[in-house]
């Protein structure tokens, strides 16, 4: 956890202490999953997260106390916040779009149709 609090990310603090990536990352989503009631995993994946989150309030810290004597501290930081913003609301726009699919209606809730196309046995569309 020290090592992703220092600003490691999990595939390095987990080689660096001699863990696989992929399981360290594996522990992590099961945590997150709930892990079926396992409490070590779960507490791993909120100690990570923390970690990460401790991690991030320091370079955000580094950032803003730069902000007084470096206006591209403060460009760069209003340019990722904004970017942040955009990315949210694009996924939020696809999220509804998917669930609008789900239901068979249009985003104005009108009825839709859904196009089915029907593959050969080999997966090849022909025309």
């Amino acid at each position: 956890m020290l090592s992703v609090r220092n600003g490691n990310t999990i595939k390095a603090a987990a080689e660096a202490n001699r863990i696989d990536r992929v399981t360290a990352h594996r522990w992590v989503e099961r945590g997150d999953a709930g892990a079926d009631g396992d409490d070590v995993y779960i507490e791993f994946a909120t100690s990570m997260r923390a970690a990460r989150a401790a991690a991030e309030e320091r370079w955000i810290k580094v950032i803003d106390d730069a902000v007084v004597t470096d206006w591209k501290a403060a460009s760069w930081l209003v340019e990722r916040e904004a970017r942040a913003r955009e990315s949210s609301a694009r996924i939020d726009k696809l999220r509804a779009e998917t669930e609008a699919i789900r239901r068979g209606t249009t985003n104005d809730g009108a009825a839709g149709e859904m196009l089915v196309v029907e593959l050969p046995a080999d997966g090849v569309e022909r025309s």
